[in-house]
């Protein structure tokens, strides 16, 4: 069985990374059918399984349907591996960011505590999981108006973004655009215009067309508003994947940090 499920695993992958996702899910239904009858509903195995299937479900905006995937996969890990273990810190950081995208933020939010608590115990400090992490729960505590818990963890992510990339990357510039939405989401104009802009700067780069013209946009309304020329902040909403940390493969954890622009 063991090899039939990898192949059909890594089949799954291959599909995914091409943008097949309906023939994704196929193969990794039939790998997670064939770890259920083989080992068993309780065994580790199967719960990579389901995270796999649920990881992918997700990616497809099928949050619903993977959220019982994810919560199984994550009662296994625990059961099995312990929470002390890095498969189910994965696995819980990725049940919290789509408890994030459906707005369960009170259930994500200890989820993405537990996961960081095993991330920082067991990988190195600038580890990019540890910035994934941090950066996910700056954008929740943004939703929750916590905006000092907000931009603590938000710097945290940019520093060790800039640390392991370097201050030019995408990565670095979602974090910087979240703590540019906390500034925003204080009424300070100014902090939150100087994140946008350091933001669009490195975007500029990109040939993320989308994503400027929406930041040019954020831009020119928070210079009116430092200007006192509009007195009530009209927040557009940038659809989420737009403004993501999107350094996630099928299979790991996903950081999707959904925020407003």
């Amino acid at each position: 069985y063991f090899f039939k499920s990898l192949y059909l695993s890594d089949m799954a992958v291959l599909f995914a990374r091409q943008n097949q996702f309906l023939k994704a899910k196929k193969y990794y239904q039939r790998s997670s059918d064939i770890r259920k009858k083989s080992l068993g509903e309780n065994h580790p195995d199967y719960a990579q399984s389901l995270k796999n299937l649920g990881s992918l479900l997700h990616d497809i905006n099928d949050y619903n349907a993977a959220t019982p995937l994810l919560q199984r996969a994550v009662e296994l890990c625990e059961k099995h591996l312990g929470e002390s273990h890095l498969d189910t810190a994965s696995a819980q950081a990725l049940l919290a960011t789509n408890y994030q995208y459906l707005q369960r933020y009170d259930s994500a939010l200890p989820l993405y505590t537990k996961s960081l608590r095993t991330y920082e115990k067991l990988l190195d400090p600038e580890h990019i999981d540890i910035a994934e992490i941090k950066n996910d729960m700056g954008a929740l505590y943004i939703e929750k108006r916590q905006y000092n818990e907000a931009k603590t963890f938000l710097k945290e992510a940019v520093k060790i973004y800039e640390q392991l990339l370097g201050s030019n990357h995408p990565y670095s510039a979602i974090a910087i655009l979240n703590l540019g939405k906390a500034e925003r989401r204080s009424k300070n104009w100014s902090a939150a215009l100087d994140y946008y802009q350091k933001a669009y700067e490195i975007f500029s780069r990109t040939n993320d067309n989308t994503m400027l013209r929406v930041i040019d946009s954020a831009i020119a309304t928070l210079q009116q508003l430092e200007a006192g020329t509009l007195t009530t902040d009209p927040e557009v909403t940038l659809p989420s994947r737009l403004i993501l940390s999107s350094h996630h493969e099928t299979g790991r954890h996903a950081s999707k940090a959904c925020t407003i622009i």
